[in-house]
């Protein structure tokens, strides 16, 4: 079930989990294919009051209309057991971004002269459909590794061979970890790029 209430002079709607609840800015929303997602969604894990267990804190963001975890706090609470590698090991990220991210979701229903109508499933086959379009979303995030990127991998890699740091380079230029850069230049490598 979603609430309306007010925080900080702002709409707010919040969505109570199994585990916790998730809340975002009524008024903050952003199309995506045929989805209204709000921007950001703030999600608490606390489990019941009696729980000894830590609080999860997590923040979903639109980032290029991509749904990304862009925080993930776990807090012991006041009187209660520190953080455990039992704890972390709960933690099915993809599945709860996926989940959250489609109960907040509303399928455009219409669009027309700059009036969108919007609804919010309801369950069963809407939510599964709204779990499948955030999915989709969140794949479509994944870069391609095509001939073309190889060789712009390649020039970036080149480019800063006098530094002594040309794998570097390529995990600045493009974003990503140390491992999946040289994993790269390795591809650039084997196709005759470099």
């Amino acid at each position: 079930m979603i609430q309306l209430f007010e925080k900080d002079g702002r709409q707010r709607l919040r969505l109570d989990l199994d585990f916790g609840w998730a809340e975002w800015d009524a008024v903050d929303q952003v199309i995506v294919g045929d989805r209204v997602l709000p921007v950001v969604i703030e999600v608490v894990a606390a489990g019941g009051p009696e729980s000894t267990a830590p609080t999860l804190r997590m923040v979903i963001t639109m980032v290029d209309r991509i749904p990304l975890c862009t925080l993930l706090a776990i807090e012991r609470r006041e009187n209660g057991r520190g953080v455990q590698s039992s704890d972390l090991r709960g933690i099915r990220l993809d599945d709860w971004i996926q989940d959250i991210v489609a109960q907040a979701s509303m399928h455009v229903d219409l669009f027309e002269d700059d009036v969108i109508t919007a609804v919010r499933a309801s369950g069963g086959p809407e939510i599964l459909a709204a779990r499948k379009a955030v999915r989709q979303m969140r794949r479509s995030s994944r870069r391609k590794v095509t001939g073309g990127f190889l060789a712009e991998v390649a020039d970036v890699y080149r480019d800063n061979q006098e530094t002594g740091k040309p794998t570097r380079a390529v995990e600045i230029a493009f974003g990503t970890s140390h491992r999946t850069a040289a994993r790269w230049v390795s591809l650039a490598r084997e196709r005759g790029l470099l």
